[in-house]
């Protein structure tokens, strides 16, 4: 007897308005029985053409006519497979083809069969997170790469492959142009050996961009273009820095303008050819680690992530700044002298490093601390949250255009919607901090940890950081009724309603790893962490009713969610409100409890 749960969710946009689709696939077994479910998390119809299950060289179809399933709702079709001639573990292919604006697409997931007794290869392989303009390469690496092939999707066809001693280059391109997707792609190997059929499979990401979205996808300004913008701003910083201009307050906001521009240009070039200096610097490092990591990281710049942000806001971000900041400055910071501008400090900290070789001082103090940390939380954070908050949009539109007047239906759009808030005012919080609206950064955690276990939530870093916690331990899973399992779906919508309530409470000073102010009303007057409780408790209905997560991996997301709250505490009592805040809050996360 074997059992596999596999779980994948596809959200393929081959347009900006494109139906969204969210499905859950989960295969298990039981002797020569294998049973599917597809799982619509959707607002809309999941229409699905056909199933089939590939095992052992074999081919069993599951469904021949297209199904459509509606929101909420499950299809659940099973199949008898033959034997396999050989005990051990053979790959199990699920294939489920479906529509998307009648365009007929795929996603493939692998998993393991046992038959009789369990026997995995002990090789492995490298796979990068791959991201793709109608064609590219994927590289496995490994001791042995001549043993592994890729499962993908049928839209990505294998058109050459090339064996070396410790690395296997596929090429593949797209049969379909016009198509934004992610998929999960897998390399497989097999053999025999003492009686046994072993296999190994590993899995990667791979991101397929349409040839229109490539051509944005790293912003419209040249790079040569930006260095330019960073030379006028440098010599403008300097001209205002060392001129006897008259109007101090030109000369301030002058500078205090350059300043900004300067980091800002040069965040655009950071996250315009990361990917590329990432890819640059991989040609010369052999540490399988540190390859896998930057796979990662140029995946991260080149993908999905940042795909948004570059298309719809990075122009127009740069050009606003451009025209609209010094006019800001002037009139309403001018007053702020420029050892106080924690932008301006880190510009004198930049320039005085060239001076330390000529026997100067080297310019730090906390303004300029604070500017360098302020900078890198808005350099990692914002691109993301603007991605999402773009991609959110065109999900709230696609599921407003198909959306069923049902219980299920309003209740997978609810929980959407209050997912969209909170992104809309953290967005906000990182592209927006005025005077006026009193949520100017006043400290930013200081400590490595602190950072790390914040970090250990988002891409790219959680596509690596919690494999060490993903693990069953124990068996949690239980067939659960349906009125259960809605009973269930109702309470996560309610919790992330908290969630995005506590987004509401915190309003324009949203943003992690800062202190903009303390923020005392809204779920903040019951308990100090109301957005990690709701999460972690989420977390436990999805794990524990609806199968979705190990008991390992909600150890995982309760060690990290904890540390988050406890080194989010300790930079806030840095601050005496905070300070007054916690004797008023006794209770972290859930009202007389904890």
């Amino acid at each position: 007897m074997s059992c596999l749960t596999l779980c994948l969710i596809i959200l393929p946009v081959n347009s900006c308005f494109a139906a969204d689709v969210s499905i859950d696939l989960n295969l298990s077994s039981s002797d020569n029985i294998v049973s599917v479910s597809i799982h619509n998390r959707a607002g809309a119809n999941a229409r699905i053409k056909d199933i089939d299950i590939s095992l052992d060289g074999k081919n069993y179809p599951l469904l021949h006519d297209v199904a459509a399933i509606a929101p909420g709702s499950a299809l659940q079709p099973t199949v008898t497979v033959q034997l396999p001639a050989t005990p051990g573990s053979y790959p199990l292919i699920a294939t489920v083809r479906y529509y998307n604006d009648n365009q007929l697409l795929t996603m493939r997931h692998v998993g393991l069969f046992y038959y009789r007794q369990q026997a995995p290869m002990p090789e492995s392989c490298q796979l990068d997170d791959v991201t793709l303009t109608n064609s590219g390469k994927i590289v496995v690496r490994g001791a042995r790469p001549d043993i592994w092939r890729l499962v993908l999707p049928d839209e990505i066809a294998v058109v050459s492959e090339k064996s070396l001693p410790e690395r296997k280059t596929f090429t593949v391109k797209s049969t379909i142009d016009g198509l934004d997707n992610s998929y999960t792609y897998f390399a497989v190997a097999e053999d025999e050996k003492d009686g046994l059929h072993r296999t190994a499979v590993i899995r990667g990401t791979l991101k397929l961009l349409s040839s229109a979205a490539s051509r944005v996808a790293h912003g419209r300004i040249a790079t040569p273009i930006l260095f330019g913008f960073l030379v006028i701003f440098t010599a403008a910083a300097l001209f205002s820095r060392l001129s006897a201009l008259k109007n101090r307050c030109i000369a301030v906001s002058l500078h205090k303008y350059a300043s900004r521009m300067i980091l800002i240009t040069t965040a655009y070039l950071l996250l315009k050819n990361g990917g590329t200096v990432v890819a640059f610097c991989l040609e010369y490092i052999d540490a399988p680690s540190l390859r896998q990591f930057g796979a990662i990281l140029i995946n991260h710049f080149n993908g999905s992530n940042y795909l948004y942000f570059f298309t719809y806001v990075v122009d127009l971000y740069f050009g606003a700044c451009l025209f609209l900041l010094y006019p800001y400055l002037y009139y309403c910071e001018s007053d702020i002298p420029l050892h106080e501008d924690k932008y301006s400090s880190l510009i004198l900290t930049v320039a005085s490093a060239g001076s330390v070789l000529r026997g100067g001082t080297f310019y730090w103090n906390y303004t300029s601390r604070l500017g360098l940390l302020t900078c890198c939380v808005k350099l990692f954070f914002l691109p993301l949250l603007v991605s999402w908050v773009i991609n959110n949009t065109f999900h709230q539109i696609n599921i407003s255009k198909t959306l069923a007047f049902d219980l299920v239906a309003l209740n997978a759009w609810l929980l959407s919607f209050f997912i969209y808030v909170d992104t809309m005012l953290f967005c906000f919080g990182y592209i927006f901090e005025f005077k006026f609206l009193k949520n100017e950064i006043r400290s930013v955690e200081p400590t490595f940890f602190g950072w790390l276990v914040c970090l250990w939530c988002y891409p790219p870093f959680n596509s690596v950081s919690y494999r060490i916690f993903d693990h069953r331990l124990i068996d949690i899973s239980h067939a659960w009724s349906a009125n259960v399992l809605m009973i269930m779906s109702l309470l996560i919508t309610a919790l992330w309603g908290i969630f995005a309530w506590a987004s509401v409470a915190l309003g324009a000073k949203a943003s992690n790893l800062t202190n903009r102010g303390i923020v005392s009303s809204g779920p903040y007057r019951y308990v100090r962490h109301p957005a990690y409780a709701s999460k972690l408790l989420v977390f436990y209905i999805q794990g524990i009713f609806l199968g979705q997560y190990f008991l390992g991996l909600l150890f995982g997301f309760t060690i990290i969610y904890m540390l988050r709250a406890w080194t989010e505490e300790r930079h806030l009592s840095l601050d005496p409100d905070y300070i007054a805040y916690k004797k008023q809050v006794r209770w972290r996360l859930i009202p007389g409890v904890i």
